[in-house]
Formats: structure tokens, sequence, C-alpha cells
């Protein structure tokens, strides 16, 4: 197809699609013929005789022949972006003033005018253990009529002024205090009757009284004389303290003289104890003592010696008023150890049996009869039966334990049983266990045993005894014809934990002192590592500043207390 005709067929379709629409005879209408995006061609009648033409877009076309365009046409003018708003700041909050709080006041009660003091102009009000608050005023104000005592507190806070920008402060709490009361205080007998004695270690803060009278004299010394008797001593009241509690001391009428140590004897062969003395004393258990009603032995049962064992024989002259008790007299007794290796000859027909290989110092019996001394290793002519054999009582040795030996009416020899259980000796206060040799011993409850060969005595350490345990100490056999011999149990008790120790310091270059002391207690200035007993009568020990331990020593099978520990303080 020609281009011409193509031509004119799109432009009677164009024609076609105007028609239906509405254009205006004196204006173009534009479009793009090439579809590059850019208005290139218009429908127009240009001739105004109603004949549409379709014309390249042009100046002179659309201006009409003969015009020239406008050799400087305006640009186009873009579009003005309408000014931005600005944002509306939010308001600025008008600031309230704070508050001021008032400062914590810094009070202090002067307890022997009663009143609360120190505090500023402010207007001030206080709370007794939480009570009321009392009306605001200025200066703190009297605190009579609250009955204020020990260990009560006081709340304080200073009070706004009223349509004022300050509020209420916050609470000072102050504490009522007790004294603490006084240590060290020792006392000294009175020489003798109608003298003085005095109570020592006492300082300016102090003050003293007889005992239940109230009546409290200042002390103005390190030492004050007074007469025999009960005395309580405190520190006295302060403004910011309460009196502490009393301390009562005793101060001793004279020294009186101690009545004589007893000098008695003990009989392990007759169990008797000799030269005993009348209104003498005695005690086998260390605590149920029984007065001699005269000059004869006292025949002492197999129980009693038992119990000695454990508590040693212990007597004593009691005191008659002017006197005091004697110093006690100790009997240590002791027990053979059980014989061993006995063996029988039978009766083959009458009195023809024999006990054979009986250690020296033994005695005899038939089960049940009176006790007989054996000379030499033997005892022949003996009929068929049991019969006990044992190791004799000597000085303070008791008899031993007794084994039974059966002499058979057969005439057979009867092998060695059972050998002799032990009878080892313990001193708490040296920790030496003696008597062992050939034996096995066990501090732990019989869980581990140690055996004792070749010597005869072990000194045990505190930290391997214990009450619990005790000592179990038994001889083995020779696991043939010997069995084991039964255990020797050995009880252990502990001293009683001295109490009532006091100090007096060590003033300047003078020395201080351990107080309340006596006979039974000793003292270590190492911590343990040694101990010095304290001297029968002493009741003051001579300390320089330091710590000091003090226990109650042990004696026989009774250990050593625990210590308490005291301090000697040094001043100026």
């Amino acid at each position: 197809m020609k281009k011409k005709t193509l031509f004119s067929v799109l432009l009677v379709c164009l024609l076609t699609m105007m028609s239906a629409v509405q254009v205006f005879a004196d204006e173009p209408y534009l479009f793009d013929t090439t579809g590059d995006g850019n208005l290139n061609a218009a429908v127009w009648d240009k001739d105004g005789d109603g004949n549409y033409e379709t014309v390249e877009l042009n100046y002179g076309n659309m201006l009409g022949e003969g015009e020239d365009p406008d050799p400087d046409p305006d640009p186009p003018v873009p579009p003005v972006p309408d000014p931005p708003v600005p944002p509306v700041p939010d308001p600025i909050p008008v600031p309230i003033p704070e508050p001021i709080k008032l400062p914590v006041p810094n009070a202090t009660v002067n307890l022997i005018n009663m009143t609360l003091n120190d505090v500023s102009g402010n207007l001030v009000s206080f709370s007794v253990n939480g009570g009321h608050w009392s009306y605001p005023q200025i200066g703190g104000g009297s605190l009579d009529g609250y009955g204020i005592k020990a260990n009560d507190y006081i709340k304080v806070k200073y009070i706004a002024t009223p349509n004022s920008e300050e509020i209420d402060s916050d609470e000072q709490t102050i504490s009522i205090e007790q004294a603490r009361a006084p240590i060290g205080i020792f006392t000294t007998d009175a020489p003798n009757a109608g003298a003085n004695g005095s109570i020592n270690g006492l300082d300016t803060t102090m003050e003293y009284c007889v005992s239940g009278t109230g009546n409290f004299i200042s002390i103005s010394s390190s030492s004050v004389s007074v007469q025999p008797g009960n005395y309580d001593v405190r520190v006295k009241m302060s403004a910011a303290k309460f009196a502490s509690s009393n301390v009562t001391v005793t101060v001793g009428q004279g020294q009186k003289q101690k009545q004589p140590t007893p000098n008695a004897n003990f009989n392990a062969m007759n169990m008797t104890l000799g030269s005993v003395g009348n209104g003498v004393m005695y005690s086998f258990d260390g605590s149920n003592w029984t007065r001699n009603g005269s000059n004869s032995n006292v025949t002492v049962s197999d129980s009693q010696a038992a119990s000695a064992l454990s508590h040693m024989i212990q007597l004593k002259t009691p005191g008659d008023g002017n006197t005091v008790d004697s110093d006690i007299q100790a009997i240590k007794i002791t027990k053979a150890n059980t014989p061993n290796g006995i063996s029988s000859q039978g009766a083959s027909g009458g009195n023809n049996g024999a006990i054979l290989n009986i250690p020296s110092n033994c005695q005899y019996r038939p089960c049940g009869g009176n006790w007989q001394n054996v000379n030499g290793n033997s005892v022949t002519g003996l009929a068929a039966g049991n019969y006990d054999v044992r190791v004799g009582g000597m000085y303070t040795c008791l008899p031993s334990d007794s084994v039974t030996i059966n002499i058979s009416s057969t005439g057979v020899v009867t092998p060695p049983g059972k050998t002799g259980t032990p009878s080892a000796d313990f001193d708490a206060k040296t920790g030496l266990l003696t008597d062992l040799l050939g034996t096995r011993f066990s501090v732990d409850g019989g869980k581990t045993w140690s055996a004792i060969c070749t010597a005869n005595s072990i000194v045990l350490s505190a930290s391997q005894l214990s009450t619990k345990n005790g000592i179990e100490v038994y001889r083995p056999g020779d696991g043939l014809t010997i069995k084991d011999s039964g255990v020797q149990i050995i009880k252990l008790a502990k001293a009683t934990k001295p109490t009532k120790i006091t100090t007096t310091p060590a003033k300047g270059k003078a020395t201080g002192s351990i107080n309340g002391l006596n006979g039974t207690l000793e003292i270590s200035p190492d911590g343990g590592k040694t101990w010095a007993a304290v001297p029968a009568g002493m009741r003051v020990h001579p300390a320089t500043a330091g710590t000091y331990l003090v226990r109650t020593e042990g004696y026989h099978t009774t250990l050593p207390s625990d210590p308490v520990k005291v301090t000697v303080k040094k001043t100026k």
C-alpha cells in the first residue's frame, strides 16, 4: 500500500474518532503521533471553514501564516510549592519550686537533767518508743514524765513552718543505752577481826554501796577500804548512759586457818582404810562424803574400791567454824593384772587334781569359797570342780579380776583358757596411760587398736581423748590355746569450766592480775601450749598485759575442763 493511501486511511480514522469529541474551532487538538511522549501534531480548523486539518505542530501554523512566533517566549513557570508550615512548639512548662526538706536533727539526750538538747532554732517534735509525738516547740523540751529507761529509743524531727516551702525533716533515732558493768573488780579480805579489807580494780567512773541499800558512794581512786561484807559496785550514770547493772563482791573476815590434811593409808590386802581419825570425812566417788565416827579403820567394799579406781580415795578434815576445811588427801589406787597361762590337772578318782602354772602373789578358792594364798606356782591335792584364781592385793594395788579353772574328774590336763583382763591406769592431768605391757588400747570406741609391745606406758594428747569413747584396753591371746582377754573400759569425765574469772588492767609499769582463782585451776599464757597450776589458796594471779586461758585441771580419769579466755588490758 502506498504511503499516501496509508496516511489517508489513518486520517479518516482520526477524524472519525474526533467526530465524537467536541473540539473548539479556534483551538487545535494536540496529540502524539510518534508515540515518544511529546505532542507533535494537532487537528485544527485553521481556515475556519469547518474542515479540520492535521498539521505538524509549529509556531507558524499555530499562530497563522505571516506571523512570527514570540522570539522570546516565556519559559514555563514551575509550580510554586506551598511554604512549609513550621511545627507549633509545646508550651514551655512553668517550673514549680521543690519543697525544701529540713535537715535531720542532731539532738542529744541529757539523762541526768532529762532534757532533749543540741537542737537548732527549728520547731522540734519527739516521740518515745513509738508513742505520740510531742507538741512542736523551739529548743527540744523536757523528757520528764516519759519513764525513759535503758534500751528505750527516742525519735526526733524538725517540723516545717506553716505556709512555707519547707517540709518536715527525716527522723533522728536516739537509742538510750546502759553503761557496761565493771570488770576486773576483786577484793582483799580483812587480815583479822576488826580490820578493814578492800575493793580493788576501781576507777572514778564507778560507785559502790553496801549490798541492797542503794546508797551509792562515788569512787575517787582504784581501791576503797571497807569492813568485811557484801558490796555492790557499778558504773555510775552519765548524761549519755544509765548506770550499769551491779557487780556484787565480798570482802572476807580475816583468813581462817585450814584444818590439817589427813594422813590415812589404804591396805589392798585386807581392804581397809587406816589412820583415818575421828571426824575425818572420806569419799570413794568424789561427791558422796562420809564422816568417820571413831578412830577405827574403815573397811572398803569391792564396789567402793571399784569406784575409787576412777576417782581415787579422797579424805578431808572439815572446818569447825573458826577454821576451814583442810586440803584434800587423795590416795590413788590401782588394780593388779588378771593372771593368764594357768592350766589344770584333772582328778582321776579322788583329791589328786591340781592347778598348774600359777603366777606369783596369787590366791585361789573353790568357787564361792574363801581366798587362800598360793605358795609357789601350783596347788595340788584338789578335788574335781571349778576354782577361782587371782593376783592378790598389795599396798594400794587391788586384787585382780579372777579366772575360773576347771579340774576335770577324768585326769585330763586342761590347757590355759582366756587371758586375764588388763588393769591399766590413766592420769588425766599428765595424759599418762600406764600398765600397758603386752596390751592393745583404743580411744575411738574400739574402731582402731594400737599395740603396746615393749613399753609399759604412753602419753595421750587431749585431742585423742573424749568422754564419749573413754579408753579401752585388752590383752590379746596367743591365737592357739589362749583367747583374748576381756576389755577393760576406762570411763572419762570432764572437769567443770571455771566461772567468775575477772582481770585487773596493767596500769603504766605496774602488773595487772587474773582474779577469782583457786587451787584447782591452771593458767596458760601461750594459747594452751603450756599450763601452770594455780597454787592452793591463791585467788589473785599477777599477770602482764595479754590474753590468757584458764581451765580446771584434770585429775585421774577426769579430763581438764574447756578453757575460758581472759584479757589483761594495758592502761596508762
